[in-house]
């Protein structure tokens, strides 16, 4: 089967998730603002220029919806915590993130990522605690793994999975820009998406 990641388009913007047709199957992204969300998408559909890549955080500031084939979406949340935008778009930023978090019947997965080097913060905590409280299923990702050298993977992984209460090997430890660990991320992604091996 040829990879359904690889054909994966821009399709739509929106600042109000009540607005978004239904979807048969949706996976999100979504992480603190410059935890590389936009990158790790670009490097999953192994498409350079799909979705918006900045140095400056709180570039993505709508709901960012890309398909993957009819009706399976990959959807990029902004980000939380510090942004270089407007007050009152800030404030606005969670209200547009629960909303589209509770209100998609067919989410089957929230990626949540985390910086490895900066480690799980408040935010990150609050938000997973917000979803396992919905039930909506959740899987971390530690992105900018290439930053760290072995040892250091090593001891943080430990800290992560202590911290999150979670073993080592539920957490996926990636980087977009080398593309270490993409195989397995990929792989969940597509079968969360309810794609079959291929």
């Amino acid at each position: 089967m040829i990879d359904p990641l690889l054909g994966a388009r821009y399709f739509m913007s929106e600042t109000d998730s009540s607005r978004l047709p239904a979807a048969e199957a949706e996976v999100t992204f979504v992480g603190r603002s410059n935890v590389g969300k936009s990158s790790l998408i670009c490097a999953l559909c192994q498409n350079k220029t799909l979705a918006r890549v900045s140095k400056t955080p709180g570039r993505t500031q709508a709901i960012n919806v890309y398909e993957t084939a009819r009706g399976r979406w990959l959807v990029d949340l902004p980000g939380y915590g510090y942004a270089e935008a407007t007050k009152k778009l800030k404030e606005y930023w969670p209200e547009m993130i629960r909303g589209y978090l509770s209100g998609r019947p067919n989410l089957k997965m929230v990626f949540v990522l985390v910086d490895a080097e900066r480690g799980v913060g408040p935010l990150d905590l609050e938000m997973l605690h917000g979803l396992r409280e919905t039930g909506v299923p959740a899987c971390i990702v530690a992105t900018k793994v290439d930053r760290l050298g072995s040892s250091r993977r090593l001891e943080l992984r430990a800290a992560f999975a202590g911290t999150l209460g979670l073993a080592s090997e539920d957490i996926h430890w990636v980087s977009a820009k080398k593309t270490d660990g993409m195989r397995g991320l990929r792989q969940e992604v597509l079968t969360a998406l309810g794609f079959q091996r291929g």
